[in-house]
């Protein structure tokens, strides 16, 4: 989100959300708290392209943080 402006992300975020279904992409809860996740962190060079955005729920999102997709993953198996 850092690289783009709150009205465009906004419309990104709803974007998302529906191609989504509102639903997690790693839990697939559908509806609740609902965000947007980067599947390659943005700290580690990741892009607001929509093929890196998916819908998160707020407790996969919190959980996985800065992680890649397969530590995440990974670490929910322990």
């Amino acid at each position: 989100m850092y690289s783009t402006n709150v009205k465009e992300w906004k419309r990104i975020t709803n974007y998302i959300l529906k191609r989504d279904n509102y639903t997690c992409a790693y839990c697939k809860k559908v509806g609740g708290v609902l965000e947007i996740d980067h599947v390659v962190p943005f700290s580690k060079g990741g892009s607001d392209e929509y093929e890196n955005l998916v819908t998160a729920c707020l407790k996969c999102n919190r959980q996985k943080k800065d992680k890649s997709v397969s530590e995440f993953i990974n670490n929910r198996k322990k």
